[in-house]
């Protein structure tokens, strides 16, 4: 079922951790495209949703940066001196918060897209799966934040 080397083995906190975060952000990601396609099977929108459009499309922008920063204080808050286990659990929270956040903007992106059908307002749905991908939980990702791989 899964690749040599990439099942945790019992009691390894790290092939744990990195399993759950993985689902996670799986998770996360088709729930965002699962709504793009309930979306694009709706009947077009209009109206007043366009006065909607740019500031979702700006929050979507945003969004990614706002999550970079906050994985960065997170790690940078990660107390070394504790068991591998509560390091692990934050490097979870670390990238959840991160990926929720440009989530909420990738929903609302889609909800003004579905009420207005401008393209523009798709922008955080881009930013959530390009960011999924570039924060995908990683042995190594893992590693530097846990403090192994310093």
């Amino acid at each position: 079922m899964y690749p040599p080397g990439s099942s945790p083995r019992p009691g390894d906190p790290v092939g744990e951790i990195l399993r759950g975060a993985r689902i996670v952000s799986i998770v996360m990601l088709l729930g965002v495209l699962a709504f793009v396609g309930i979306v694009y099977g709706l009947p077009l929108g209009g109206g007043r949703a366009q006065v909607m459009v740019l500031p979702a499309a700006l929050f979507g922008l945003v969004a990614p940066a706002v999550g970079y920063r906050v994985y960065h204080t997170m790690r940078e808050r990660n107390p070394r001196d504790e068991p591998l286990r509560v390091r692990c659990q934050a490097f979870l929270r670390a990238i959840i918060v991160p990926l929720a956040i440009t989530e909420g903007a990738a929903l609302l992106g889609l909800v003004v897209y579905m009420l207005s059908r401008d393209l523009v307002a798709l922008t955080g749905s881009l930013t959530h799966v390009l960011l999924t991908g570039a924060v995908w939980p990683s042995r190594t990702r893992l590693d530097l934040f846990v403090g192994n791989g310093r």
